[in-house]
């Protein structure tokens, strides 16, 4: 089983106990307003979509909104929070759309779930399903190294400024901003924040 396919399974899995465990509103809302500023409207793919905490204050803002997650599980309980949107199961790199459906994109906490011989092919797919301009958040964990971790099987990826910066680049993805967020938990790794426009 590769590092990718037992991270979906701890979410099948512990989906909903792991959503239970965290707010239900979405801890990017200074970021989203951000967003907002970079792309006031359109239409906004958002991977990684969990329960969908970020999708209610992506949709407050005007925005039509799609959510996809790789777990069948964490899918199904996006639908039940988040009646009437659209929610699709889907890996980050298997992105089915067809080219330039999106004005810009979100992808909140999972990249580091995607290893780092693996990071371009997610980007090369997210910027051939979004339109040429198209604005793109992206919040990964700081640091340098990658690791599994050991009680939950979980993959996790962490990336300087400096070396997710010179990704982006390769990926036809200009960098417009960069935040460092404070992570709130004691002992965890904060967090790294891209905003982007696809070239």
């Amino acid at each position: 089983m590769d590092r990718v396919q037992r991270t979906i399974n701890y979410y099948n899995k512990a989906g909903r106990n792991w959503a239970e465990g965290h707010t239900s509103q979405s801890w990017w809302l200074k970021e989203i307003k951000l967003f907002r500023r970079l792309l006031p409207r359109g239409k906004v793919l958002e991977i990684g979509a969990g329960p969908g905490r970020d999708a209610k204050a992506l949709i407050d803002q005007g925005y039509e909104y799609v959510g996809t997650d790789a777990s069948k599980e964490v899918v199904k309980l996006a639908k039940e929070i988040n009646p009437g949107i659209e929610f699709l199961q889907m890996e980050a790199e298997r992105l089915d759309f067809p080219a330039d459906s999106f004005d810009g994109f979100w992808a909140s906490a999972v990249l580091p779930h995607i290893p780092k011989d693996s990071i371009d092919g997610v980007l090369k797919k997210l910027g051939s399903v979004c339109k040429k301009g198209a604005v793109g958040f992206m919040a990964m964990k700081e640091g340098n190294e990658e690791k599994e971790e050991k009680k939950t099987g979980r993959w996790f990826a962490f990336y300087s400024e400096e070396e997710f910066r010179q990704i982006t680049d390769r990926n036809n993805m200009e960098t417009i901003k960069v935040v460092h967020k404070k992570e709130p938990r004691p002992n965890s790794p904060d967090w790294l924040v891209f905003y982007v426009r696809v070239k």
